[in-house]
C-alpha cells in the first residue's frame, strides 16, 4: 500500500510541483525508508525491561502497564502512520484530476458543452530537462493550493505528535499532564524530548482505573503503591533515530512551505494576467465555449483548448479557456470569420 501511495505522490509532484516540491518528495521518501526499514525494527525490539522484584511488581500485567505508561504508542508506528497521512493529500488531489479528466472525456464523446469543472487545457512544462504534459483548470489550481496547505499542516502536527509521545517518558521532569502540553512547551523542551532515557521509574500510583481511551479496566493491576526501575535497551541508537526523523521532518516543513509560496506566487501572476485579459474583453472565469460551437479549427482536435498555443511552464500560460461573450453573439461571429 505504501508503494502505491508513493507512486501516486511521485506522479503528482512530477506534474504539478516546482523544485521545492521535488526536494520535499525526496525528503519524504527517505523518511519512509528510515521509518519502515529501521525505526520499526529498532523500537519494536522488546527493549523494555523492569526489575520486577517479586510479589505484585513481578506480575506480567504490572510490567506491561509500566510499558504502556512509558510509551502509549510505539514511536515507530507513529512515524509510519504519520507519513502515510502526509501523502494522502497527494492521493486526494490525484483523484480530483482523474475525475476532471473523465468528465472532460465524457462531454467530448457525447458532444456536450464543457463546464467550469470539466473544461481543461493541456500545458507543457520543463522539469529536470524533460518535457512534461499535464492538464490545468481553476479547480485544479485551487485544489493544488489546498493540498499544499494540508501537507504543511500534517508536517507540523507530526512534530507535535512526536513531542506528545515523548512527554510520557519524562513524568518527573514535566509538570502537569501530557494532555496539557503545547507546541510552545515542546519547542522549549526540544532537546529533552529528543532523547530516549536509559531508565524509567514506574510508579503504580499513576495507573488509573481507566485506560488511555477513557474506558474502565476490567482487572486490577498492581495492588498498592509499587515502584519498579525499568531499563530501555539501545536508548542511544533510538535517540539518534529520533534526531534523524525530527530533522528530516523540519526539512520537510521548510521545503513544502517553499513549494506553497512558489505556487501561490505563480497563481498571483496568473490572476494578474486574468485582470489584464478582462480589460481586453477576455476572461479566464467566464462562460466556456463548447467544442461544438467553435469547432476543432480553433480548439484543436482534442476539444480542450490544447490547440491554442504551447507553453514552457506556469509563467507563460495561455488563457485557461476560450469563452463566449454573454451579452452579444457579435464576437462569436467575428471569431468565426477570423478563423476562416
Amino acid at each position: 500500500m505504501i508503494a502505491d501511495i508513493a507512486n501516486i505522490a511521485s506522479t503528482v509532484v512530477s506534474d504539478y510541483s516546482h523544485c521545492f516540491g521535488v526536494l520535499w518528495l525526496f525528503v519524504t521518501f527517505f523518511r519512509v525508508f528510515v521509518a519502515t526499514q529501521i525505526i520499526m525494527t529498532s523500537y519494536d525490539d522488546n527493549g523494555f525491561r523492569c526489575d520486577g522484584g517479586g510479589g505484585e511488581s513481578g506480575q506480567a500485567g504490572c510490567q506491561l502497564q509500566c510499558y504502556i505508561n512509558y510509551e502509549p504508542v510505539s514511536v515507530g508506528t507513529f512515524w509510519v502512520v504519520s507519513l502515510i497521512v502526509l501523502l494522502l493529500p497527494c492521493v486526494l488531489f490525484n483523484m480530483l484530476v482523474q475525475f476532471i479528466q473523465s468528465q472532460n472525456e465524457y462531454k467530448k464523446v457525447n458532444d456536450l458543452p464543457q463546464t467550469w469543472l470539466s473544461a481543461t487545457k493541456s500545458l507543457t512544462r520543463t522539469m529536470m530537462t524533460k518535457q512534461k504534459e499535464f492538464i490545468w483548470n481553476p479547480a485544479i489550481s485551487a485544489a493544488l493550493i489546498i493540498k499544499l496547505c494540508l501537507t504543511l499542516m500534517v508536517e507540523i502536527l507530526s512534530i507535535y505528535g512526536f513531542g506528545y509521545l515523548q512527554c510520557y517518558k519524562y513524568p518527573n521532569e514535566l509538570t502537569g499532564k501530557c494532555n496539557d502540553i503545547t507546541m510552545i512547551k515542546i519547542l522549549k523542551l526540544f532537546d529533552l524530548l529528543m532523547v530516549v532515557p536509559e531508565g524509567y521509574n514506574c510508579n503504580s500510583k499513576n495507573f488509573h482505573v481507566e485506560n488511555l481511551f477513557g474506558y474502565k479496566r476490567n482487572v486490577t493491576i498492581c495492588h498498592g503503591n509499587l515502584r519498579m526501575n525499568c531499563w530501555i535497551t539501545n536508548s542511544v541508537s533510538k535517540s539518534f533515530l529520533n534526531y534523524v526523523m525530527v530533522i528530516l521532518t523540519i526539512a520537510g516543513i521548510f521545503t513544502i512551505l517553499g513549494e506553497a509560496l512558489t505556487t501561490i506566487y505563480h497563481q498571483i501572476q496568473l490572476a494578474i494576467r486574468n485582470i489584464e485579459d478582462n480589460n481586453n474583453r477576455r476572461s479566464d472565469f467566464a462562460t466556456p465555449v463548447s467544442y461544438k460551437e467553435v469547432g476543432p479549427k480553433y480548439l484543436g482536435e482534442s476539444g480542450n483548448s490544447d490547440g491554442i498555443t504551447s507553453t514552457d511552464g506556469f509563467e507563460n500560460e495561455p488563457p485557461l479557456f476560450i469563452y463566449r461573450d454573454k451579452v452579444s453573439e457579435c464576437k462569436m461571429k467575428s471569431l468565426e470569420r477570423k478563423i476562416e
